[in-house]
């Protein structure tokens, strides 16, 4: 799908103020921002084979099988 920019704003200004033109104060953009960071560390992960377990908090921890991160050798 074609996109056009109709606006930008630095990432900085967007945490620290919001985007009052699109009705975003500093609160929602600290959620909005965290929310993106969350989905692409999952999906980072997820590519890499990494399995995701949801802890008494609901928080991922990333977790990889011996496949994924095999132990190799581990002369010192």
């Amino acid at each position: 799908m074609p996109a056009k920019e109709v606006g930008s704003i630095s990432v900085d200004e967007f945490l620290e103020h919001g985007w009052n033109e699109l009705g975003v104060d500093s609160f929602q953009a600290k959620k909005i921002y965290s929310d993106i960071a969350s989905q692409a560390f999952e999906r980072y992960f997820n590519e890499r084979g990494l399995k995701g377990y949801s802890g008494s908090g609901g928080r991922l921890s990333w977790w990889a099988d011996i496949k994924t991160a095999p132990l190799g050798d581990r002369r010192s």
